[in-house]
């Protein structure tokens, strides 16, 4: 029987360009931007659908064309949809530019529609049927921490999956650490988690997670990838300069992800078959 696993979250329009040559601050260049429904948790869950687990979905958005596309993409990619739509509310959305070797320069991001609306969707019996229909749950930190214990509370029986990307709320996670069956991080935001200046070792920053009450995780840093897993800790590479860093990472987690909700253990999906 498919595992089903839940995503709560994130999904929004996203903005994401390229320049095609370095631009120093406050200049013009020339590039690519490409906009598309996503954010992480979408990319992610997007992955997973492909490796046959059945996904669904938990989000908020507004009553605009945005968020119709939103809603056509997440009906496009396999995933059934349980958000909710503010007929009054613009879609959240965020824009995020990379220079010619996919460093982030800046990003800007419209999303209070998230901090308002999830801690009360979680109060609603729609989301404890979901989560209680559902094999897992994973999260990210659009939710704000409030809203993520009353996720972990709803799960008691269930695995719950954290997901930080990027390094922005990425600290939100500690309020729920203890209870995350796996965490994916970016390793800016691993370090903020970890209360630990940039320079310590992959290794010694798996091993401050694991302190924090973490039991497991992926931490993507540049060019690498590090699991950390009941003590143990293994690396391997990334592609490099992917187009979309942000997208690749998600693809390589979802992955990994659908291998833990069929009951793989870290090591076991890691690396990822296929990618």
């Amino acid at each position: 029987m498919r595992k089903k696993l839940l995503g709560v979250g994130a999904v929004l329009m996203l903005r994401e360009g390229r320049f095609n040559t370095l631009a120093a601050q406050g200049l013009f260049g020339s590039g690519k931007l490409v906009e598309r429904p996503g954010g992480a948790l979408f990319d992610t869950l997007s992955s997973a659908v492909s490796r046959d687990v059945d996904v669904s979905i938990m989000s908020v958005r507004g009553g605009d064309a945005a968020g119709e596309r939103v809603a056509l993409a997440i009906e496009k990619a396999g995933i059934a949809d349980h958000s909710v739509v503010f007929l009054d509310r613009t879609t959240p959305n965020a824009t995020e530019l990379f220079d010619a070797e996919g460093k982030p320069v800046a990003a800007l991001s419209d999303i209070a529609l998230f901090d308002l609306a999830f801690p009360k969707q979680l109060r609603r019996s729609k989301a404890r049927d979901a989560v209680a229909n559902a094999d897992a749950v994973l999260f990210d930190t659009s939710l704000p921490s409030a809203a993520m214990v009353k996720l972990a509370g709803l799960a008691t029986a269930t695995p719950l999956y954290g997901l930080a990307l990027t390094a922005a709320a990425a600290t939100r996670l500690a309020s729920v650490a203890n209870r995350l069956d796996c965490v994916f991080l970016d390793v800016d935001g691993a370090r903020d988690l970890a209360e630990l200046a940039a320079g310590v070792s992959a290794a010694e920053l798996a091993s401050a997670l694991a302190d924090k009450g973490l039991k497991r995780g992926m931490i993507f840093g540049k060019g690498w990838m590090l699991g950390f897993e009941h003590g143990a800790a293994f690396e391997i590479g990334m592609p490099e300069h992917p187009a979309f860093p942000d997208l690749e990472r998600a693809k390589i987690a979802g992955t990994i992800l659908a291998r833990l909700v069929e009951g793989d253990t870290l090591r076991e999906a890691f690396p990822p078959a296929g990618v």
